[in-house]
């Protein structure tokens, strides 16, 4: 359904395009955004001990295309993209305990996070004044994560190491709406700088699925009636969010293009809102998520 949402913006977006070139001498503007960003997910504000709160920060470059339909001085069509993957990874602990049997142990646990970003805005703008603008739109975000753990315990008595490889996966689709507005000045014949600021409001699902396998000294160690090796646990809970994303920048007007190099943060409150899990699954709790780094644009006035 969402997909659906999705291809019918964009769908949308262009065949009002098509229809309206014909009434209107419309003006489009193309072009493209990169950059490299840092991600700090609302995973690591799960429940304390279920792992997730020992999560770094992610780090990679998110890139995509931008397209502008001017229908008039006052309003403007736009529609953009920002892909790309992130990844971090981290020691979670590297210590020593005793079992309740009284046996001595050593215990460390590695992790690795790949997270794929799919962003699509579109929005249809307004001149209230010259330099300010208002605007309206649709978002769709996808997230996929896989996180692979590593966790190693070393039984000191008896010379044996157990493995814990483990696999998790997030699917993470939303959409809904931004509602914000823009402000540029021109600093000169040459120079220019904007900010926009918008509200951010999306909602859809937190589909999650896991993959442990445990290993000994023997190799893979051998399933039970109560205990399955592998252990697959997978399920779904709907999630909503909201926030607000600022954006300032600084321009130029060459003969060519119009280069602009700028900033970006996003903030989001997530929230389970339907909870259909066990008791000792995610609760209710508002949970933080962040994305910032630095961008340059570049654009042409067809």
């Amino acid at each position: 359904m969402r997909k659906i949402l999705l291809y019918t913006t964009i769908t949308c977006f262009f065949l009002g395009i098509f229809l309206m070139n014909s009434v209107f001498a419309l003006d489009y503007v193309l072009g493209a955004r990169a950059g490299f960003f840092f991600w700090r997910p609302f995973y690591k504000d799960l429940p304390s001990g279920s792992g997730f709160e020992d999560i770094r920060t992610g780090h990679g470059g998110l890139y995509g295309p931008i397209a502008v339909v001017n229908v008039s001085d006052a309003i403007s069509l736009s529609i953009s993209g920002l892909f790309g993957q992130q990844t971090t990874q981290w020691h979670s602990w590297d210590g020593s305990g005793v079992s309740h049997s009284g046996e001595a142990y050593n215990f460390s646990r590695t992790s690795y996070v790949e997270a794929n970003r799919y962003d699509v805005d579109s929005a249809v703008s307004f001149a209230v004044v010259s330099g300010f603008r208002i605007f309206a739109g649709y978002k769709y975000q996808y997230m996929k994560v896989d996180w692979f753990s590593t966790e190693r315990i070393y039984v000191i008595s008896n010379n044996s190491t157990e493995i814990r490889d483990t696999e998790f996966e997030f699917r993470v689709p939303l959409h809904g709406l931004a509602l914000g507005c823009g402000y540029s000045v021109q600093l000169s014949d040459l120079y220019f700088a904007m900010i926009n600021a918008s509200g951010i409001y999306t909602r859809g699902l937190f589909k999650y699925s896991q993959l442990s396998t445990k290993y000994n000294n023997n190799g893979i160690v051998p399933p039970q009636p109560d205990n399955p090796n592998p252990r697959h646990e997978s399920d779904e809970i709907d999630l909503h969010q909201f926030g607000f994303n600022i954006e300032p920048s600084i321009g130029i007007r060459t003969a060519g293009p119009l280069v602009s190099i700028g900033a970006r943060f996003q903030f989001l409150r997530n929230q389970f809102y339907k909870i259909e899990t066990s008791g000792d699954g995610p609760d209710d709790r508002w949970m933080n998520d962040y994305l910032y780094g630095v961008f340059v644009t570049v654009m042409y006035v067809l």
